[in-house]
């Protein structure tokens, strides 16, 4: 929307230890980034981690939004900002389309956007 061409992708497993290991592969390029969206909280801890050994700071060199919602995301350096998922909601769903026995169907539900520090945002 902001005429940005997409960023590149680095996958990694879903542990603190991946979203370091990602982090640090992005680090490497010629070109680092100055914005990260991590698919989850835990990654974004290791991520957090690696930034800040680069000797860099969130979000005045790289900004940080996450993926997920868990509690540990507020006690963060600087907290950050995330998405989160309605997991109740969505365990609610599951139980009832499982135990009414419904067919397989995609179901959409809605985000809450948690702005903290970790991306800048005024």
């Amino acid at each position: 929307a902001h005429g940005h061409p997409p960023g590149e992708t680095v996958q990694a497993s879903f542990t603190s230890d991946g979203g370091y290991e990602a982090m640090q592969t992005l680090l490497r390029r010629p070109t680092p980034p100055t914005a990260i969206f991590v698919s989850s909280d835990r990654q974004a801890l290791g991520a957090l981690r690696a930034i800040y050994q680069a000797g860099l700071r969130v979000p005045h060199d790289i900004a940080v939004t996450s993926f997920d919602g868990i509690d540990e995301t507020r006690f963060t350096s600087p907290p950050l900002t995330l998405a989160r998922q309605p997991l109740r909601a969505m365990a609610r769903a599951a139980i009832a389309a499982t135990v009414d026995n419904d067919p397989p169907r995609h179901t959409l539900f809605t985000m809450e956007q948690v702005i903290r520090q970790s991306c800048g945002c005024p």
